[in-house]
């Protein structure tokens, strides 16, 4: 009995095509993966996000840098700065009336 072939062309995401048996192999998604990871990386080092992550949640202060009797005072601005960029809704409710205009 013949061996059916059940790959399919189909394209990748940069336009190549490609067979659907080479998209069911993880070496594709694995470089993929892998790339996306160390993409990720390469972003939170540049924008310092563990760093900001933990200001947003109030830890501002080394705690083991300050002398024993200081207590740091926290004013967490990012939250403030966040929820004023969010838009509201500005109408709401909205009442209004259509009347036509007999033309001459």
């Amino acid at each position: 009995m013949p061996v059916r072939d059940e790959s399919k062309i189909l394209f990748d995401p940069k336009g190549n095509l490609v067979s659907s048996r080479d998209l069911r192999t993880p070496t594709l998604w694995n470089n993929r993966i892998e790339k996306a990871n160390e993409y990720y990386t390469l972003w939170a080092n540049k924008f310092r996000v563990e760093d900001l992550e933990e200001a947003y949640y109030g830890f501002q202060w080394d705690l083991d840098t300050l002398p024993a009797d200081y207590i740091p005072y926290v004013h967490n601005m990012i939250f403030v700065a966040i929820d004023i960029k969010s838009p509201s809704p500005i109408f709401q409710n909205l009442i209004f009336s259509i009347e036509n205009i007999p033309s001459s």
